[in-house]
């Protein structure tokens, strides 16, 4: 066997790959068996993806730009350039919609993906320790992290599959030690993948390599050796700017337009943070301890997804062993890389069980001082943070750059430590399955015994069976009146730009929407929806003139209004409009006769 795999190297790769992705479907179990009925994670941003999946399809279906769609914000529709298109999923979802609906390729895209992270895992370690056995358990460690696992859990498969950054260090760090200009063209292909997947992964691509290129630098300290350095991150840049243009250009043309309020988007820096117990705290979906972490986790201010950053007692034992017993030239900079990405991930302020505002620093008036600096600040804020402010962190510098003040969520900078974490766990099980004693300890076949006896332990501390899936129905009565022949639009109500499952129900009945949740709105789409209300309450024809056919009440959403507001919207529409169709969740109104 062993011969017929140097032979055939391809063949090596298939089984790795396949392996990683029998793990996938253990790990989101029983997903697989509900591939086609059920979509993977809770009810959130699954929605979102699944209708970025569907209407990139029906854009290109009907010869229509990628980045614009009147599909949503009917009639005049709206930009996609600032939505994360998620590309190196959406693109792939095209070839399997016409055999399988959007969610069953929503799922097994999402399945895909963490076979790739482990993959790509497994391709970066076995260059760096040269033992194929421990790579595969740091694509593992890596591949089903929990800070993964929670964003699968949660429908961010933008955050899932992000298998582009440790291909980017493969090829980035052959590059440089080989001096191949092909592995320079693939470490900027890997790049760009990274901001074809989401353009955050791209401003961490460019993190990590910065870090390597001071460390190469610094460690170097040979003149004559600057110039190849140079040379190939030049190469990886020109090649990585040039495959982000289809995907630049359009941002770039939309952000000049200064139709866009960011400020809007502003928040949640200080919240969406690593907890530092978190690094140390399992998964609360944990099939056998989650229910005993919740009372300490339920602490963080995060929450579960952007909140599980659990490293692994197991994988902080063999990253220790590596950091112990393997040289600082081949472990340094990765020491270097989990220490400053979990501090960054660790946001502007420590994070102690949820404690993060600290009265007896209230001498620091870091609300007034960040808003001087020029931090987007609501007025709130700087009350808030100079009578209880925070103990500062280097995480606060990037609030201040350009581009990264809006990566609001710091916690997702720590895969990029997990990334470092699986690195040092890989050189650490390379040692022990080297090392003579633990041979002889553990008999002939000690080193695969003691590889499979740490997967056990690493799947055990990892896994949060049974992973979540989620079923959404169509509601009957909505069902009912979009299969009416003709072309005309819905509008639900009441207007809450943010609430994903009209949009999902989209990609059910294809009719356009009103609004829809995508990453980023123009500030006169919000005027729009404004002029939209007014005229759900005073009708002057728009409804009848932009064939917008039917008004789609919420009933659940009324109950989260105050009662005055409720009441005057179903005053209005009982008075104004005739009654279409009813169902245990909708009240569905013709806009017009």
């Amino acid at each position: 066997m062993a011969s017929l795999l140097q032979r055939h190297g391809w063949l090596r790769h298939a089984l790795v790959f396949l392996a990683y992705f029998a793990l996938a479907i253990l790990f989101t179990w029983p997903l697989a068996p509900r591939l086609t009925t059920h979509l993977a994670g809770a009810q959130s941003d699954n929605q979102l993806f699944t209708w970025t999946f569907w209407i990139l399809r029906q854009q290109l279906l009907d010869g229509l730009d990628p980045f614009f769609t009147n599909a949503i914000y009917y009639p005049d529709g709206i930009s996609l350039a600032f939505h994360n298109m998620v590309l190196t999923k959406s693109l792939p979802a095209l070839l399997l919609q016409p055999v399988m609906s959007v969610d069953a390729a929503y799922n097994l895209l999402l399945i895909f993906s963490l076979a790739l992270n482990g993959y790509a895992m497994w391709l970066l370690v076995r260059y760096l320790t040269a033992d194929s056995i421990a790579a595969l358990i740091s694509g593992i460690i890596f591949g089903f992290s929990p800070i993964l696992l929670a964003h699968a859990a949660a429908g961010h498969i933008n955050w899932t599959g992000v298998e582009g950054l440790p291909l980017f260090a493969y090829f980035l760090l052959k590059a440089l030690d080989q001096g191949r200009w092909q592995d320079a063209l693939y470490a900027g292909l890997a790049a760009a993948y990274t901001v074809w997947t989401d353009w955050s992964l791209g401003l961490y691509a460019i993190l990590f390599a910065g870090l390597l290129f001071v460390y190469r630098l610094v460690s170097e300290r040979r003149a004559h050796l600057y110039w190849p350095v140079f040379r190939q991150y030049l190469l990886v840049g020109a090649v990585a700017l040039f495959a982000t243009l289809p995907v630049l250009l359009p941002t770039l043309s939309v952000s000049a337009s200064g139709d866009y309020d960011m400020t809007r988007y502003i928040g949640g820096a200080a919240l969406y943070v690593s907890d530092l117990f978190g690094f140390f705290t399992p998964s609360p979906n944990h099939f056998l301890l989650g229910d005993l972490v919740q009372p300490i986790f339920g602490r963080f201010t995060a929450g579960t997804a952007e909140g599980t950053v659990f490293v692994g007692f197991s994988v902080l034992f063999l990253a220790a062993l590596g950091v112990w017993k393997i040289a600082w030239k081949k472990t340094g900079f990765w020491i270097i890389a989990l220490i400053l990405f979990a501090v960054i991930s660790l946001g502007p302020g420590l994070h102690l069980l949820g404690a993060y505002r600290f009265p007896w620093l209230a001498w620091l008036p870091m609300g007034s001082i960040a808003q001087d600096l020029g931090v987007p600040m609501r007025p709130e804020w700087v009350q808030m943070f100079d009578e209880a402010p925070m103990i500062p962190l280097p995480g606060a510098l990037f609030q201040l750059l350009p581009v990264f003040k809006w990566t609001r969520v710091y916690s997702r900078y720590f895969v990029l430590g997990m990334m470092a974490v699986a690195v040092l766990s890989g050189y650490g099980l390379a040692w022990l399955r080297a090392n003579r004693r633990v041979q002889q300890a553990w008999g002939g076949t000690g080193a695969v015994w003691l590889s499979v006896f740490v997967a056990g332990i690493i799947l055990f501390e990892f896994c949060i069976l049974p992973f979540p899936t989620t079923v959404i129905p169509v509601p009957a009565s909505l069902t009912e009146v979009t299969s009416e022949p003709g072309d005309y639009a819905l509008l639900d109500l009441p207007i809450r730009p943010f609430q994903l499952e009209p949009q999902y129900w989209q990609t059910h009945h294809g009719r356009p929407i009103l609004y829809a949740h995508i990453s980023r709105v123009p500030e006169e789409r919000f005027a729009y929806l404004d002029f939209v209300e007014r005229e759900v309450y005073n009708s002057t024809g728009f409804f009848e003139q932009e064939e917008i056919r039917y008004l789609v009440l919420h009933k659940e959403k009324l109950v989260e209004m105050p009662s005055e507001e409720a009441q005057k919207l179903l005053v209005a529409l009982d008075s104004q409009y005739r009654l279409a169709a009813e169902d245990a969740t909708l009240r569905i109104y013709h806009a017009y006769d």
